[in-house]
């Protein structure tokens, strides 16, 4: 756990989300729709939908 943890816009394309997470080398980012936490998104979830 982190106090700034990574984030990510919840209208953003899940391929630019793997990319974020291979490039930040981290396995989830948290979905934010402007200051509200939406959700998590996990690189387990992109791998099993096909996405990777």
């Amino acid at each position: 756990m982190t106090t700034n943890p990574k984030t990510i816009s919840a209208n953003t394309l899940a391929i630019k989300a793997l990319e974020q997470m291979q490039k930040k080398g981290i396995s989830q980012l948290l979905a934010m729709d402007n200051d509200t936490y939406i959700g998590v998104i996990h690189l387990h979830n992109l791998i099993n939908e096909g996405i990777l």
